[in-house]
């Protein structure tokens, strides 16, 4: 991939690949792409690209399949990225790549459950802590809480067996994780 994009893009100053996450369908994808920036935007004084930190002049370079898209937020060492219109590299008529320009962007770190229903009955939330009380008799081997939350993701999705307490992981769009306890008791 070292001079997949240097056709192309012979104004750019490349960083070498690295792999950027987003968020898509409730799930985190982790594509390898490679950052980089216009040369007119490093000072005389530097040798090296500066101001993945900064909003100026970002580019990120695709593999030609990828799924990256306009408006996806890219996650890379806590940075974030808001993915503009994604160009079509050429050449020779051939797509090899794609391209794209970025703006840096604040990562939210919600990521908090705010309800949890099994059934009609819904669960007591203290700090991380989640109890719902069922009725005895109630069949908990397979149970599918409807959740609602403030994040990007939580896990696991699928019916659980609630006989033992249950850990549920909340991420944030900057990738921090909240976990919380979820007992179902019978009453």
């Amino acid at each position: 991939m070292v001079g997949q994009f240097r056709d192309g893009f012979y104004k750019l100053i490349q960083l070498n690949p690295t792999d950027a996450q987003y968020f898509r369908n409730g799930a985190l994808i982790t594509e390898t792409v490679r950052f980089s920036h216009e040369s007119a935007s490093v000072p005389t004084n530097k040798t090296t690209p500066v101001g993945l930190g900064t909003n100026f002049s970002m580019f990120v370079e695709m593999y030609h399949d990828s799924a990256i898209a306009a408006n996806d937020v890219l996650i890379e060492n806590g940075n974030g990225w808001k993915v503009g219109p994604v160009d079509s590299v050429k050449f020779a008529g051939e797509v090899y790549g794609k391209h794209a320009p970025l703006v840096k962007v604040d990562l939210s770190a919600n990521k908090a459950i705010t309800s949890l229903k099994i059934g009609n009955v819904s669960g007591v939330i203290v700090g991380t802590n989640i109890t719902v009380t069922l009725p005895v008799g109630t069949d908990i081997s397979a149970l599918l809480p409807v959740i609602v939350y403030n994040g990007k993701m939580i896990t696991p999705t699928t019916a659980q067996n609630f006989a033992t307490p249950k850990t549920y992981t909340v991420t944030a769009e900057n990738l921090t994780t909240q976990n919380y306890i979820v007992t179902v008791v019978l009453a």
